[in-house]
């Protein structure tokens, strides 16, 4: 028995005037001309659309029973050419014959041949028999174990799918068909049938859903609330529950790379291989939106199948970097595939990472930058030979950003360079001095397919810049769960804490000080105590930096971020939200304020509790009167906002973490 599609797409009746707002429409259904096999099954297959986000869907889905198959009503888009619905259908039933369920709802087991299988969504993967790759990742094979996960995560409207293909040249002797059986027997009911099924140029695949009510997927719920389910797959969910975290395209897309792109990577790929035994350096640059990223994941990636121990990435996109939240940039160890969108693969706590503490690079002298660059690269240059570092650049490189991109380059003195070029943008031209360097070779390849060029008009529009930024710091702080009231935060003490107002900020005076921190993310920084002084000189009060904007501290080194969800001054005690551990936490002495950093109010406002998530509890002596009262110093802070009190809840969520000495 083979796996069967359980949904199939209703013909679009009319087209609708889209809403503008992708976190709040139901966000298209299926497009034509891409259908999806729901790789999950709720326990009743007969259950009807999701009430959540389908209210004004131009599409929908159909469950199919056992019994009956529905029937597309009329349809009024452009005619299929016979030729093209052959093809589609073809590969339909190629892609279907290599799906076998598996021994739990989410999971499935495929046959991965030559013809790539294409998955959207949010899952995992494991090669049981034979060698996969999954967007050019080598899967090994090997018997089942929860350790051999490799986490994936390609919503609809931001990446492209995973490909999964089987590795050519792999089998060098005749498969161990017996060992094939065993491992299959751990993960499905019908190892026999998909041994009757195997060939020796074929892989086996164990896909699992990251999303069950035992081990709640908090990245895929993040996601969905923040910016819809639809963004993330175009199906829909059983009750208005998130059910299916995965999905298999019943057409054929284009591959990860065109030829004019995949030809220099294998050539540089080759080149790098031949100077393994020295450390070596890439940059990618390019404009917004051409790709850099995703180059940046995939060149990792090739480089962690040659060796995975010795890639590190330099970010310098204090926009939209790779492995946190925005206003930093960071030498990173690449530990682990780097399979699909950023948000999903959230480095908690930083040891080379430097906060900027705005997104935009024009606030900061381009010579500054190259200088907190350099102690970056120092560290990389310490290491031992055989690394190989890949930088991500800032995608400005118009106008006074050209300043930044050469600071960079004369810096990190690379080997390799992709300037990664496209018709539809300005594209960066390497200076004359770079063209010459005989130690650097030059990519620049042609970018001729933007991301959403083989989906319909139907398709959610990919997320705006801002958008992005908001999903990963709300991704970041996921990790702590999917909703702030059950998030138990830290007592940080304000005697050893300097509060810093980043680049750009307006001054403000020292009464006002605190509430400008309250709910607000804040980077969780380390520094030497330079320029800094008490708030209102009281020695119980927080430090705070001589100055303005911020521009005294030579240095930021940041260890993570946070959410100060309330400040107790009457404790003298901030209430910190972070996944940062305990033990890395006592080295933080720095909260510093980015403006443009912010969580997503979707995600914020989404409470399982009535009350409002945050507060400010100050105690009043009733036995003085009002002036005695406003005298004090604690009345001069908060002096305005002492009757918002929340004392039970207060009680209840508070964890006893002291980093008061």
């Amino acid at each position: 028995m083979v796996g069967k599609p359980i949904a199939k797409p209703i013909a679009k009746k009319k087209n609708r005037k889209r809403r503008n707002k992708a976190g709040n429409r139901a966000a298209t259904g299926t497009a034509p001309d891409i259908s999806l096999f729901v790789a999950d099954v709720s326990d009743n297959e007969e259950g009807t659309r999701a009430s959540q986000g389908t209210a004004e869907s131009t599409e929908t889905l159909i469950l199919a029973s056992d019994t009956e198959d529905p029937t597309p009503e009329p349809s009024s888009v452009a005619p299929v050419t016979p030729s093209e619905m052959a093809d589609d259908l073809s590969y339909w039933e190629r892609t279907q014959a290599c799906i076998f369920p598996g021994d739990k709802k989410y999971r499935h087991i495929l046959l991965v041949d030559n013809s790539p299988i294409f998955v959207f969504g949010r899952f995992r993967v494991q090669c049981l028999f034979g060698t996969a790759t999954i967007n050019d990742v080598v899967l090994e094979a090997g018997n089942f174990g929860a350790e051999r996960w490799e986490d994936a995560c390609f919503p609809y409207n931001m990446e492209m799918p995973g490909i999964l293909k089987h590795k050519h040249g792999c089998q060098n002797k005749s498969p161990n068909m017996q060992r094939l059986k065993w491992r299959l027997a751990q993960c499905t009911q019908d190892a026999q049938q998909i041994v009757s099924a195997y060939h020796s140029s074929k892989a086996v695949v164990l896909i699992e859903g990251r999303i069950d009510d035992e081990d709640p997927d908090y990245i895929f719920r993040t996601f969905c609330q923040t910016v819809g389910y639809y963004s993330m797959l175009p199906v829909i969910s059983h009750y208005g529950k998130v059910m299916g975290s995965y999905a298999f395209s019943k057409k054929p897309l284009s591959p990860l790379y065109s030829d004019s792109v995949e030809s220099p990577i294998k050539e540089w790929d080759r080149s790098v291989n031949e100077h393994i035994d020295r450390n070596q350096v890439t940059i990618v640059l390019g404009n917004k939106g051409v790709g850099k990223s995703s180059l940046t994941r995939h060149l990792a990636n090739i480089r962690r199948n040659q060796k995975a121990d010795n890639v590190y990435v330099l970010d310098l996109d204090v926009g939209q970097p790779l492995f946190g939240p925005p206003g930093s940039i960071g030498l990173h160890k690449v530990e682990y595939p780097l399979l699909g969108a950023s948000f999903a693969f959230q480095q908690l706590e930083f040891t080379n990472s430097i906060f900027i503490g705005t997104i935009d690079l024009s606030r900061i002298d381009p010579k500054e930058y190259a200088i907190r660059i350099e102690s970056l690269m120092k560290t990389y240059r310490s290491l031992e030979p055989g690394n190989h570092l890949i930088v991500n650049t800032p995608g400005w490189i118009e106008d006074s950003g050209v300043h930044y991109i050469n600071a960079i380059l004369d810096v990190v003195l690379p080997d390799y360079m992709f300037n990664l070029r496209s018709q539809k943008f300005q594209n960066y031209k390497p200076r004359q001095s770079d063209v010459t360097r005989r130690s650097l070779r030059i990519f620049e390849p042609f970018v001729h397919r933007n991301l959403g060029d083989q989906f319909s008009e139907d398709r959610p529009p990919q997320l705006s810049a801002s958008s992005m930024r908001s999903l990963q710091c709300t991704a970041y702080m996921s990790a702590l769960g999917p909703v702030f009231a059950t998030m138990r935060p830290y007592e940080v003490g304000f005697s050893n804490m300097i509060l810093h107002l980043s680049v750009g900020t307006t001054r403000l005076p020292d009464n006002m000080y605190l509430g400008a921190f309250n709910q607000t993310f804040v980077a969780l920084c380390s520094t030497e105590k330079k320029n800094v002084r008490r708030l209102m000189n009281n020695e119980k009060m927080p430090y705070r930096v001589v100055g303005e904007g911020g521009q005294p501290i030579e240095w930021l080194k940041c260890i993570g971020y946070g959410l100060v969800r309330a400040v107790d001054v009457e404790k003298r005690r901030f209430y910190l939200l972070t996944p940062v551990s305990l033990k890395e936490l006592k080295k933080v002495n720095v909260l510093s304020r980015c403006e443009d950093i912010n969580l997503s109010q979707n995600y914020m406002a989404c409470q399982a509790h009535k009350e409002a998530p945050y507060w400010i509890w100050v105690k009043t002596d009733t036995t003085r009167s009002r002036s005695d009262r406003d005298k004090d110093l604690m009345s001069h802070l908060y002096n305005k906002v002492d009757f918002v009190t929340m004392k039970k809840r207060y009680y209840k969520h508070t964890a006893r973490n002291e980093l008061d000495n």
